[in-house]
């Protein structure tokens, strides 16, 4: 039988609603003080170009000019096109040998002087789930204004945040939690904030989305056919059958971002099937 013990707690995981695959609200970040990077020569850094749509671990380096004395650590910078729609960008630091990168992310326009600032205050931990380790993640949007070909990420981490830490969850505790049970009286386990980290970002533009300081309205269909609703309960439904959940777990997202729910129930439904197996 494929459905191991770690699929058991993946089941327990689903139906508490901790999958990971629910979107959580775009982060309102804060206006740039021009003042912090006054001495900033933006222009004498190397930015990365890239294509849209873009998912990468980002390239850390250490900066090769003075930044704002709160900088510290290694430090990434991206240039975004922004003559492709509206923005939405995800970033997220995985726990990597028990350490954390604490992300700060700065937003330039295509004259390179920042406009936007998120801290890393702003970003949420999430617990590991499944393949996923333990991280701190957030998603924001953009709306570049007309006229511009780019517009430019900084992302890097402060003294300030390399003294902090982050309160994981320790894994008996959600398990605990799943099934009802008492929990555990164990200490939860303690990230450290490094100067890098495993750091990735997901960017995709919309052309048609209208984004300000307000959420994505995605132009989705006011009402999903029977037809596309049975073709991703099916699909899961195969997906599991065959041992294949991170396919299971894409079609799950898909079909939610359409306003179908109902392939998560089919999705725990056919594990348990497996595991009476």
């Amino acid at each position: 039988m494929w459905l191991s013990n770690y699929l058991k707690i993946l089941v327990v995981i689903l139906v508490c609603g901790l999958s990971g695959v629910v979107q959580a609200e775009p982060l309102v970040g804060l206006k740039a003080s021009a003042g912090e990077w006054a001495n900033t020569d933006f222009s004498k850094l190397a930015w990365q170009p890239i294509q849209l749509p873009f998912k990468q671990p980002l390239n850390f380096q250490s900066p090769t000019i003075d930044l704002a004395a709160q900088v510290a650590g290694q430090i990434a910078t991206i240039a975004v096109p922004a003559d492709q729609g509206n923005l939405s960008i995800k970033v997220s630091s995985a726990l990597d040998d028990h350490h954390l990168y604490a992300m700060n992310v700065l937003v330039l326009n295509q004259q390179k002087v920042p406009e936007r600032y998120y801290p890393f205050r702003l970003f949420h931990y999430k617990k590991a789930v499944f393949l996923k380790e333990d991280r701190v993640e957030g998603e924001f949007n953009l709306a570049p204004s007309p006229g511009q070909k780019f517009i430019y990420l900084l992302v890097f981490t402060t003294r300030h945040d390399l003294k902090g830490q982050t309160v994981l969850t320790d894994p008996a505790k959600v398990f605990a939690a799943g099934t009802n049970s008492v929990q555990p009286n164990i200490p939860d386990p303690v990230a450290s904030h490094g100067p890098s980290g495993l750091v990735t970002i997901s960017i995709t533009s919309h052309q048609n989305n209208v984004i300000g300081n307000q959420p994505v309205s995605a132009a989705l269909p006011t009402k999903v056919s029977s037809q596309t609703q049975q073709y991703f309960d099916h699909a899961v439904a195969k997906a599991v059958a065959k041992g294949n959940i991170n396919q299971a777990l894409d079609l799950i997202n898909e079909a939610e971002r359409l306003g179908i729910h109902s392939s998560r129930k089919i999705f725990i439904k056919a594990l348990k099937a497996e595991q009476s197996q």
